[in-house]
């Protein structure tokens, strides 16, 4: 089973080794231009979910990956969350329900964010089936 750590190591390790396969001018020319984030991804720890302090967090996250403030201002921003999940199975004691949707906090907090940053609309979706016919 490949597990998250794995993951990340495999996709830093692709990451790296992606560059050197273009053609030297195009990695000079992309090095000159190109604007890298801060950080690819982020964690961050709240030990209750509280709105205040999820908002805190989440825009620290924000600035340590990057210029969010300019990738979502004016925009019409669309965000896919897992709201709903009606299993009853548990992983590791602990309901399902509990551990593959995003807590109500975690939305409201990211949505506030957005609107601050100037979105100029936010959307929350989640999955829906789709039937092929």
């Amino acid at each position: 089973m490949l597990t998250r750590r794995d993951f990340l190591k495999a996709a830093a390790a692709s990451a790296v080794a992606l560059p050197s396969a273009r053609p030297p001018a195009v990695c000079a020319q992309a090095a000159s231009t190109a604007r890298v984030p801060r950080a690819v991804t982020g964690l961050g720890l709240c030990p209750r979910y509280e709105y205040a302090a999820v908002r805190r967090v989440l825009g620290r996250m924000f600035d340590e990956l990057g210029d969010v403030r300019s990738l979502v201002k004016g925009k019409h921003v669309t965000v896919k969350v897992n709201l709903v999940n009606t299993s009853a199975e548990d992983v590791a004691g602990v309901p399902l329900w509990l551990t593959v949707t995003v807590h109500p906090v975690v939305a409201q907090a990211l949505g506030g964010l957005l609107v601050e940053y100037g979105a100029r609309a936010v959307v929350f979706l989640r999955s829906v089936a789709v039937c092929l016919a």
